[in-house]
């Protein structure tokens, strides 16, 4: 028992440390890609964006294939092109005059090759699309899309711990989430909340799970197998980070007497309500002991 109460106190201290300090959850995304999401969508690209002299550079095509433009290179000319019903975007590499419909535009950086791919300016491409662009330096995440997000609370306080929670949680809903949107990219999460408050991209060497808040809720990811565990990375499950002054009681008077405790990679008091459970990471079995995390659904994110 004091094993597991010692495992759980540091358990409890690392996620302080690393999910409620946003400040510190944005330090850890520097090192990884910066994202850019299209309408809810990812692009697939051979190289990351990168940012020269305040410019977000990215290829040309994946963008301009998924704004629903068809792409032309002139070989001859250096010449890209991309048309959509009534639109026109010409560039040339290495050269910072553009056309829309035949209208001069000076971009901020000259279009130029790396790894065989054409990279251009994001914004004057999302722009002359009519689409909108939005930058997060903090999160290190671009949103392109129609500029509308869906406006939520994403606080939790104790008095939300009531009855009204348990009959959400029932179904599935976790305040703006539902267990439904596990396995939804962060695209999709993205293209409908706007930029999370905080990133944090793990570090795979040591099994830490890269994470993202919005407010007092908690979204864990991942994206693909080995170094490519940051591409495309989808929901693997989300969870109510709990006002620090909650207790085991607390969890109890709403919820009831009918859990099981569940020892594995973290302590939980399992409830099993309908179609979905509720798992609710704690640091202790005693009804004085301060439960962190609530969850519906799997509480694990592999």
């Amino acid at each position: 028992m004091k094993k597991r109460m010692m495992l759980g106190f540091i358990v409890l201290f690392a996620l302080a440390l690393f999910t409620l300090d946003p400040g510190r959850a944005n330090a850890f995304s520097k090192h990884g890609p910066i994202y850019v999401f299209v309408d809810g969508k990812e692009p697939v690209l051979r190289n990351d964006p990168i940012i020269k002299n305040g410019t977000t550079m990215i290829e040309l095509r994946p963008v301009f294939e998924m704004l629903g433009m068809e792409v032309h290179w002139d070989q001859k000319t250096n010449v890209i092109s991309g048309t959509k019903d009534k639109l026109t975007i010409k560039l040339k590499i290495n050269d910072k005059t553009a056309y829309v419909n035949g209208k001069k535009v000076i971009l901020s950086q000259v279009p130029t090759v790396l790894n065989g791919r054409t990279l251009v300016p994001l914004r004057f491409v999302a722009e002359a699309s009519g689409k909108k662009v939005f930058w997060d330096g903090k999160t290190r995440i671009i949103i392109i899309n129609e500029g509308k997000f869906t406006d939520v609370d994403f606080t939790f306080s104790k008095k939300n711990l009531n009855k009204d929670l348990l009959e959400d949680l029932c179904n599935g809903k976790l305040g703006p989430f539902h267990a439904s949107q596990t396995g939804k990219s962060l695209a999709e999460i993205a293209n409908m909340y706007g930029f999370p408050d905080a990133r944090h991209d793990g570090t795979p060497e040591s099994d830490d799970i890269p994470f993202m808040t919005y407010g007092d809720y908690l979204l864990y990811y991942s994206g693909g197998p080995g170094h490519d565990y940051l591409h495309f990375p989808v929901v693997r499950s989300i969870h109510i980070m709990l006002p620090k002054s909650t207790t085991n009681q607390d969890i109890i008077n709403v919820f009831g007497n009918n859990y099981e405790f569940e020892d594995g990679m973290y302590l939980q008091m399992v409830y099993k309500f309908n179609k979905y459970n509720v798992y609710v990471q704690t640091n202790g079995e005693k009804e004085s002991d301060h439960p962190y995390f609530l969850t519906v659904g799997e509480p694990y994110w592999n």
